[in-house]
């Protein structure tokens, strides 16, 4: 099932669709984006790419020129955009620790975003903290079709 077809993130691929772009899956196990598409600056792009070091190549994925990490159900549980920020995919409980720390909520993105800003918000310890609860709660959603 392609990423843009999963229904969990039916909402994000909607917050993420800009008309000029056509959707475009990246092989899974790579970052390579061609520059004309890209949707976070690339600094930040290898900045996530330190921190996530330890995370399985065939997580990373791109959806709409976005570098993301994605479950292995398909659903994907963070992304990075623009030239500073960082969301994931959390549980609600979540949502609320997030707030507490420096977090926003990206209701635009769909329920259970929240957002980070890379360089002044997240070290490695911090990221694989977030990462590691958004892959838990994304790996426990049942993979579905979008309408």
């Amino acid at each position: 099932m392609k990423l843009i077809d999963n229904a969990h993130n039916a909402r994000l691929v909607d917050f993420l669709k800009e008309p000029r772009w056509k959707a475009r899956d990246v092989e899974l196990g790579t970052w390579r984006i061609p520059m004309s598409i890209l949707r976070a600056h690339p600094d930040l792009v290898a900045q996530v790419d330190a921190f996530a070091k330890s995370i399985p190549a065939g997580s990373r994925c791109a959806i709409y020129g976005h570098p993301a990490l994605a479950a292995p159900n398909g659903v994907i549980y963070c992304l990075v955009r623009g030239t500073a920020l960082v969301a994931f995919r959390v549980s609600e409980a979540d949502v609320a620790a997030a707030k507490a720390t420096r977090g926003a909520v990206a209701e635009a993105m769909g329920p259970g975003w929240v957002y980070f800003d890379a360089w002044t918000d997240l070290d490695t310890l911090r990221f694989m903290s977030w990462h590691n609860r958004a892959l838990e709660f994304a790996a426990q959603l049942e993979p579905a079709v979008a309408p």
